[in-house]
């Protein structure tokens, strides 16, 4: 026999099974018509391993994850899945996503996934997807974001139009 883990505020009725709160987030890149409105590009990919700025958020269960740095930060240990979708804007060599994540939330992040799309040069493929998704444990404190990688020869950016309703990273927890 195993063990049901409800939360804090789990509860189990004749007719219902809540879990409690658990952390969840949703957060879209609204680029809030910043330098770049429509767009928003930067290597991520070497210190300070720069977020890419999912801003507008919607979900934020345990207020795990900040629209301000850009990054989750751990409140209860377990595993995680992380969801990242990203479209291009203003590319013409390929591009990629990585997600980071930080043990205890200092120091040099790992790498945990990538994710790329290969334009060959051709601007014509502009405004397509990259998405990708993973399970990984985390321990109360760590960090985990996603970065664009810029280092290819062209010009690499992430589209940020219509309010956001393109580019999207979200997580939760799926185990204790």
């Amino acid at each position: 026999m195993g063990t049901l883990n409800l939360g804090s505020t789990g509860t189990i009725t004749a007719t219902s099974l809540s879990l409690g709160v658990v952390p969840c987030f949703s957060a879209r890149m609204t680029n809030n018509g910043g330098e770049h409105a429509g767009y928003w590009s930067t290597s991520g990919v070497s210190s300070p391993y720069t977020p890419i700025p999912f801003d507008g958020v919607d979900v934020n269960r345990t207020n795990c994850y900040s629209g301000t740095d850009a990054k989750f930060t751990c409140t209860i240990a377990g595993i995680y899945q992380f969801n990242v979708s990203l479209i291009s804007g203003n590319t013409d060599h390929w591009f990629r996503g990585a997600i980071l994540h930080q043990p205890g939330g200092t120091g040099t992040p790992d790498f945990i996934h990538y994710s790329q799309t290969d334009y060959a040069g051709s601007g014509g493929l502009d405004f397509t997807h990259c998405g990708f998704s993973c399970l990984y444990p985390c321990s109360v404190g760590d960090k985990v974001w996603v970065v664009l990688d810029t280092g290819g020869t062209g010009t690499e950016s992430v589209y940020a139009g219509n309010g956001g309703r393109w580019s999207i990273f979200s997580g939760h927890m799926i185990s204790t």
